[in-house]
């Protein structure tokens, strides 16, 4: 299965203060390539808001996915939040796909 992991992060400076900022985000950089590398990330992208990320996900459940996410240093301190949104294939491409018919005259 494929999802989109959608995120809401809380601002990282209030939550976690300028001190322990400095220990969390390098952690969150280090776990997050460990996804990409292990394959259960493809892709991920900041969110031009600027409040959090989006990850493309190769997961079997919405529950690994989940899991996966809390273990990260930010889901650990309860920053961020996910929207997790299943993808499929996009179904009108059967239309696509299917012979052309000749326009009526």
């Amino acid at each position: 299965m494929r999802l989109v992991a959608l995120s809401f992060a809380l601002t990282l400076l209030a939550v976690v203060g300028a001190a322990a900022m400095g220990s969390v985000v390098p952690h969150a950089v280090h776990d997050t390539v460990q996804l990409y590398l292990g394959g259960k990330t493809g892709q991920w992208y900041p969110r031009k808001d600027k409040r959090g990320v989006m990850f493309a996900m190769n997961v079997t459940t919405k529950d690994e996915a989940r899991d996966l996410l809390e273990k990260l240093p930010l889901g650990v301190v309860k920053i961020m939040r996910f929207d997790l949104i299943p993808l499929g294939p996009l179904s009108l491409l059967i239309f696509l796909s299917a012979p052309a018919t000749p326009a009526a005259k």
